[in-house]
């Protein structure tokens, strides 16, 4: 996993690509509401950053966790992400001291730029080294990929999902080379990437072991691999949540719902606002699964249909012009369909591309292990119904699985055929890259 950090004759000339591609893209993000989101000082940060960030759907909880570090993100969900994030808070807060300027949009904006310009990398060593592309195909391929909508916006929104996208092609990518080897992925090595990928999120640290799974086989059966990769890691990872939840949480969340049902009773406009906001989000959500807090945000009652053609590859791939990244928590209705029909074309092509391409890559293991992979997404988000509603920002989870199809289905093309590919692929990149970058870029700088 270390060769990971040497650069490549090859990527000489394309680290300078990423570099910019993510540095322009976080740029946006750090000039979005800058003068208001650094501020420092005795301020507060949750009411501030919740009323004036919207971007989609994803949350502005890194911003306040090194802004004014507590446990924001759910624990179930993600278990070690705020304790992750606690050395940038400790940075944030020591210069915050000597300043007074919140540097938190700038911490998180280098970050994703680092995690962006390695998740580029590696989706082209993917394409390159695992697949067998050529150098001018995979380029084609990881631009093409970073065209698609929710790719461009995830990977500067502060949300952990740059951070996924980055652990994930790394997994992926470590696993890719034991396949093509024949080998089980290392123990101390998968460890490492199960306490991170589940660190930030639980069902990445399932996709990690479904990749050791499809590496070792028989052999991931075997206990010391099995204690070492997965007990062991799981065993710390239930401690750390636990103490967190006893801790610091419960205190936390006591202490919030006394603070919340004080200013309901005093603060008239902020009981207005609060009751507005949870009456949208009952009528503008689907019915529950069950009646749990784990269940909180599951949903057994919206069209999977029109989710996966809206919300999945539609707004996924296309951005949709109309309530452009705006929150369904707030203002975008369950569904936004395009301005013209004609639009669809795009999101439909991508869709039947990508069915082509695993049919081409069918007997290969790495298509195998991608679906099983994806098998985890829909079962989350289209059989469950988790955040349905807004599956286009999980798409750093899984759109990745495209441009490894496409990679298959060129490879399994020739003459004109492959040429008429390239082309298309080629014209779709160019469009998507003119008509998604100019909404980003519409809304950023408004």
């Amino acid at each position: 996993m270390m060769s990971f950090f040497k650069i490549r004759r090859e990527e000489l000339w394309l680290l300078p690509l990423a570099l910019v591609i993510m540095l322009t893209l976080n740029a946006l993000m750090v000039g979005y509401n800058h003068e208001l989101f650094t501020r420092g000082g005795s301020i507060g940060y949750w009411t501030m950053f919740t009323r004036y960030y919207t971007l989609s759907g994803y949350d502005d909880l890194t911003y306040v966790t090194l802004s004014n570090w507590k446990i924001y993100y759910p624990l179930f969900r993600h278990p070690l992400l705020s304790v992750m994030l606690y050395p940038l808070y400790a940075l944030n807060l020591w210069q915050m001291e000597m300043t007074g300027i919140n540097l938190a949009i700038y911490i998180v904006a280098a970050v994703l730029v680092v995690c962006g310009v390695g998740a580029f990398l590696l989706i082209h060593r993917i394409l390159r080294e695992i697949v067998g592309l050529g150098r001018g195909d995979a380029l084609l391929l990881a631009m093409f990929y970073y065209s698609f909508g929710h790719v461009l916006v995830g990977s500067f929104a502060p949300d952990h999902y740059g951070i996924s996208h980055f652990l994930l092609l790394l997994t992926l990518y470590v696993a890719g080379r034991a396949l093509r080897s024949d080998r089980p992925m290392g123990r101390w090595k998968t460890a490492l990437l199960f306490i991170l990928t589940a660190g930030v999120t639980v069902t990445n640290g399932c996709k990690t072991m479904l990749a050791a799974l499809f590496c070792g086989r028989r052999r991931f059966w075997q206990w010391r691999y099995l204690l070492t990769a997965a007990v062991l890691p799981a065993v710390l990872m239930l401690g750390a949540y636990l103490w967190q939840h006893y801790a610091i949480q419960l205190p936390e969340d006591r202490l919030n719902e006394a603070r919340v049902e004080r200013r309901m009773k005093t603060d008239p406009k902020y009981a207005a606002e609060r009751r507005k906001s949870l009456e949208w989000r009952k009528t503008h959500g689907g019915d529950q699964l069950l009646d749990n807090p784990y269940f909180e945000w599951t949903d057994k009652s919206t069209s999977r249909l029109r989710a996966v053609v809206e919300n999945l590859f539609g707004e996924g791939i296309l951005l949709h012009r109309s309530y452009l990244l705006q929150d369904t928590n707030r203002t975008r209705p369950n569904y936004v369909a395009y301005d013209y029909k004609l639009l669809y074309a795009v999101p439909f092509t991508v869709m039947l591309l990508f069915a082509l391409g695993i049919w081409a890559g069918r007997r290969d293991r790495l298509i195998h292990l991608c679906l099983a992979w994806f098998s985890i997404d829909v079962m989350i988000h289209i059989v469950l119904g988790f955040a349905i509603l807004e599956i286009y920002i999980m798409s750093l989870h899984w759109m990745f699985f495209i441009p490894i199809a496409l990679a298959f289905l060129l490879k399994a093309t020739d003459g004109y055929v492959r040429t008429g590919l390239r082309n298309l692929l080629l014209a779709l990149a160019v469009y998507l890259w003119i008509y998604n970058g100019w909404l980003i870029g519409e809304y950023m700088i408004r």
